[in-house]
């Protein structure tokens, strides 16, 4: 099972970027439970924080997860 993030999010973090999955077709922050896509609550804190090795690796398992880069102090951006 591939997705964009679980191809690219690796690479993003060794360059010290803080990603974040988005719903697939959207622009939009999502989390993929109960066998469907929902809005992430309090997507922002990654921002100033960057997600964890585990967070990293449950997201990289939802099928047809697209890659969000957080713009703040966790990116350097």
């Amino acid at each position: 099972m591939m997705s964009v993030f679980s191809d690219h999010a690796s690479r993003l973090i060794e360059r010290g970027y803080s990603v974040i999955p988005i719903i697939p077709g959207e622009k939009r922050p999502g989390e993929f439970k109960y066998n469907a896509w929902h809005g992430m609550n309090q997507w922002q804190r990654f921002c100033d924080i960057s997600p964890t090795r585990l967070q990293i690796d449950m997201w990289s398992r939802w099928e047809d997860a697209s890659i969000c880069v957080t713009l703040g102090r966790a990116s350097n951006l």
